[in-house]
């Protein structure tokens, strides 16, 4: 379709009452601001100091060599990664109730799968000793209170 009838069509949608001096001139217009547009050249992107940056050869092998050195050093090193870890979750827990949480269970876990869970559930009993099987309310609620 020719671009005069599809402003047409446009306009007779908007459903506006107006002379048909208004409309020929809106049309005219209209086309007149289009025929400018499509005379007009695209703008050109000036000099961009991030891409001249981007496209140098030795950004380019130097951007390489840092993936690589990264991708290396991971390999190569995951079990100093692991004992920082250990050593760290041993010196952090020191309580009974904080070897019990989920956050520590899922860390051993993590790190030992289910055997360092059982590991630190036998620190917890070693810490917090034997208990009784049965207990009454009264030596519950003294131990709650700390007598």
């Amino acid at each position: 379709m020719k671009p005069i009838k599809n402003l047409e069509k446009l306009i007779k949608r908007l459903h506006l009452k107006a002379g048909a001096d208004f409309h020929q001139r809106t049309i005219r217009d209209a086309l007149r601001a289009q025929a400018i547009s499509k005379k007009g050249k695209p703008v050109s992107a000036g000099p961009n100091i991030g891409r001249i940056i981007l496209k140098s050869p030795i950004v380019k092998i130097a951007f390489a060599a840092l993936i690589i050195l990264t991708v290396g050093f991971l390999i190569f090193t995951p079990n100093s990664v692991e004992k920082k870890d250990k050593a760290t979750v041993t010196k952090i827990t020191k309580s009974p109730a904080e070897l019990l949480t989920v956050a520590s269970l899922n860390m051993a876990f993590r790190r030992g799968g289910i055997k360092a869970v059982e590991k630190q559930f036998e620190e917890a009993v070693e810490k917090l000793g034997p208990r009784p099987e049965k207990i009454s309310a009264n030596e519950l609620l003294a131990e709650f209170n700390g007598k």
